[in-house]
């Protein structure tokens, strides 16, 4: 958790300190940092999707790229795509979330 909390200490810092640029110029100037920090992004993302009870029959991947969180798979409902979008803002702590591989389905077991 103290990793989690230094993390979004950190991407607050970046933001102030470039906030001429958009995330993805100020990840792109640190590469491969950046692809380091994506992955943190993406980490702390799935682990707290996974922790949710409420998307626990969902079937979401998430990556990360040049700092904007994809959303990929399926959902029972605009409930919990709205939740998965909710945790996946409020853990990367970016608010770019990239939802156009996200889709609601009934059956998920197809």
């Amino acid at each position: 958790m103290r990793l989690h909390q230094l993390f979004k200490s950190s991407l607050l810092t970046l933001a102030i300190s470039f906030s001429s640029n958009t995330f993805s110029q100020v990840t792109s100037q640190m590469s491969p940092d950046a692809s380091i920090v994506d992955n943190i992004i993406s980490d702390n993302v799935t682990k707290a999707i996974g922790e949710n009870k409420l998307l626990s029959d969902a079937r979401i991947r998430v990556s990360t790229a040049g700092g904007v969180v994809t959303l990929s798979g399926h959902v029972h409902s605009k409930e919990q795509e709205a939740l998965a979008i909710k945790i996946a803002k409020t853990e990367s702590a970016i608010p770019q979330v990239d939802t156009s591989k996200f889709a609601i389905k009934d059956d998920l077991a197809t």
